[in-house]
């Protein structure tokens, strides 16, 4: 096992547009585009970690006919990640148009189509000599054909850390994270969604599979992050946040 941590990407190209009018059932209405943005937890997580000093490899499938690919690979290149073991085919890669008008905003999602990963010897070795692999419930759902792959790097002793964000409506959202969950981040709310639709306690639950830690986020006020034994409170570090769209008025 190798000292990097491997990002299951499903990134997104967020692009910003200006409108003339706010955009209603049949209308017309001018669009300038203003600029772009890759995005995802995952992708986000990556380039903090490989601009700390982190070794860091990213893995994601994208159109091999989509200028976008090219961009979004080399947005976490530029922050040191990775992106080698990328795989390329056919493809739609995932989008978010934002449209802006005066204080209006409004996102179109276009959501990413795409087949499962190709798990030969290179990617399960990429997998396998990981330390951690960070990643969503729904695009570990949508990139393999089962948990395989993911088990098997597990029992070489790869540690499965999830962004916890979801609904947690549907079975497999659920499953994914019982089953395979070594650490998880997690907002406040979505804990809440997560509490919802559990018939126990997602902490024991969670702890009694193996889990080693949860940390809920909540906003200006912190986070809680909790170890089968601990409790431990985080508070906020001083920082400004920047709306990611001011920065292309």
């Amino acid at each position: 096992m190798d000292n990097y941590l491997l990002l299951l990407l499903g990134c997104f190209a967020d692009q910003y547009y200006g409108a003339t009018s706010w955009p209603v059932e049949g209308t017309y209405t001018e669009t300038k585009e203003l600029g772009r943005a890759a995005g995802g937890p995952p992708l986000n997580m990556g380039c903090v970690c490989a601009s700390k000093g982190g070794n860091v490899k990213g893995i994601d499938y994208l159109s091999d006919e989509d200028s976008l690919s090219k961009f979004m690979v080399s947005v976490l290149e530029s922050h040191g990640v990775d992106m080698s073991n990328v795989q390329y085919g056919k493809a739609v890669n995932g989008k978010v148009l934002v449209m802006n008008t005066n204080d209006k905003r409004t996102m179109f999602v276009v959501m990413p189509e795409r087949p499962y990963y190709e798990v030969d010897d290179k990617l399960q070795n990429l997998l396998n000599n990981s330390k951690y692999m960070y990643s969503m419930m729904h695009i570990v759902h949508r990139s393999f054909k089962d948990y395989a792959p993911i088990q098997q790097a597990r029992k070489h002793g790869a540690k499965m850390i999830f962004d916890g964000s979801s609904e947690y409506t549907k079975d497999w959202e659920l499953n994914t994270l019982y089953d395979l969950c070594d650490g998880l981040f997690i907002n406040k709310d979505d804990y809440q969604n997560l509490c919802n639709h559990t018939d126990v306690n997602p902490k024991d639950k969670l702890f009694a599979g193996g889990c080693e830690f949860i940390c809920i986020t909540d906003g200006e006020n912190g986070a809680t992050c909790y170890t089968k034994d601990n409790e431990y409170k985080a508070e906020v570090c001083p920082t400004k946040l920047v709306d990611s769209f001011s920065l292309f008025l």
